[in-house]
């Protein structure tokens, strides 16, 4: 595909990160080295997964119990899952953040900064009737879809950190509706303070870094024949291909501070 774009020929390929699905718009850039794809939009979106060879590393979606569904890329967070379920009936401990985001937020900058940053970051799906029969949690959770609620969670040894808004809803939210910011916390489950701390610290480096969005990242993807250049981003290794991604020197002076 690279080889045969023409002088200002534009490629729009699916791209999936961890569990992000992307749309990118890829412009060709050639000099000494040889030709590389830099992008010129980067846009959300949701496809058919490939299969084969080319596909992503498989997202495990399991039913943990009626109503309470895990995803995660890591084998050890779907060894934990019995674990996970334990944990959420133990006492809480709440980290505040200091931070607040509207839903649209989150889905389009936080949890692909959170996945980005920590691989191991997994999410919880509950339906809104599941959410209630988890003490301590009613109306804590963020809203994904109509009657689906959301937690990113992040897994130690002896614990888990779960990301939630700190002040109970009284009705189901709806963004549409209700774009109003809820105030975050990250809740501790179990004795592992060090995940909850590395979650506190990723959702403030995020705040810091001006809330890096989707939209603002920039995706370089360079084939595996050529050393990809050093960057303060990221570095993802593809099958064929190296891609860097940078959200400029912002982002990367929150996250090394």
């Amino acid at each position: 595909w690279v080889a045969q774009l023409v002088p200002g020929g534009r490629l729009l390929l699916p791209l999936e990160l961890y569990m992000r699905q992307l749309s990118v718009a890829f412009d060709k850039v050639e000099n000494a080295a040889g030709a590389h794809l830099e992008s010129q939009t980067v846009q959300d979106c949701a496809f058919i997964r490939l299969r084969g060879v080319y596909a992503a590393p498989d997202v495990a979606a399991l039913e943990m119990a009626p109503g309470i569904d895990l995803f995660t890329n890591s084998d050890a967070v779907c060894a934990l899952s019995e674990q996970i379920l334990t944990w959420l009936q133990r006492p809480p401990f709440d980290w505040p953040t200091g931070v607040e985001i509207t839903t649209r937020d989150f889905w389009r900058g936080l949890s692909l900064w959170l996945m980005l940053h920590e691989p191991e970051i997994s999410g919880l799906r509950i339906t809104e009737r599941a959410s209630r029969s988890i003490q301590g949690f009613a109306g804590q959770f963020l809203a994904e879809s109509a009657g689906v609620v959301t937690a990113s969670i992040l897994c130690g040894q002896h614990g888990m950190a779960a990301l939630l808004q700190a002040h109970p809803t009284a009705v189901e939210r709806d963004e549409a509706l209700d774009p109003q910011p809820v105030e975050l916390i990250v809740r501790q489950l179990g004795t592992d303070e060090s995940v909850a701390w590395r979650l506190v610290s990723l959702v403030q480096a995020w705040e810091m870094a001006e809330r890096p969005t989707t939209e603002r990242l920039r995706l370089m993807a360079y084939p595996k024949s050529m050393e990809p250049p050093e960057t303060n981003g990221f570095l993802i290794e593809k099958p064929e291909t190296w891609l860097v991604l940078e959200w400029g020197e912002v982002a990367a002076a929150a996250t090394n501070g």
